[in-house]
């Protein structure tokens, strides 16, 4: 048991650190997405924070000033979360995404995504986390 897990550890740390990071993203971008939805509700009349950006550049910025999130969060290894917008009217539907370093889909760039329209966080394709 407890061997066996040592073992596995051992075999290939490098991986499981970029797991533990992927890991971390994938909390951090359900704790935003949560705080998108309730400024949404709350504070946007039915509109996402503008404008579109990554970090603190872009729109996740006013999630702390509305008091939905105490701050942005940051990833593991200093990157940014992404947060794009869209929809009729604009600015009604967003995406929000990290890249991930350890896919579980396959090789190439995939992303943890959360698509405001779809309700839902999957991993995706580059390119394809679009609101």
């Amino acid at each position: 048991g407890i061997l066996a897990a040592a073992v596995l550890v051992a075999v290939n740390p490098a991986k499981r650190q970029r797991q533990a990071r992927d890991s971390s993203r994938k909390t951090n971008i359900g704790t935003l997405a949560h705080a998108l939805d309730a400024y949404y509700v709350s504070r946007g009349n039915g509109y996402y924070p503008t404008p579109d950006g990554c970090g603190t550049s872009g729109g996740l910025t006013a999630l702390t000033t509305s008091g939905d999130l105490k701050e942005v969060p940051t990833g593991p290894t200093g990157d940014d979360y992404c947060l794009t917008l869209g929809g009729a009217p604009a600015n009604s539907e967003a995406a929000l995404y990290a890249t991930l370093e350890d896919p579980t889909s396959g090789d190439g760039d995939w992303l943890w995504c959360w698509q405001s329209a779809i309700g839902k966080v999957q991993e995706i394709t580059s390119g394809s986390c679009t609101p």
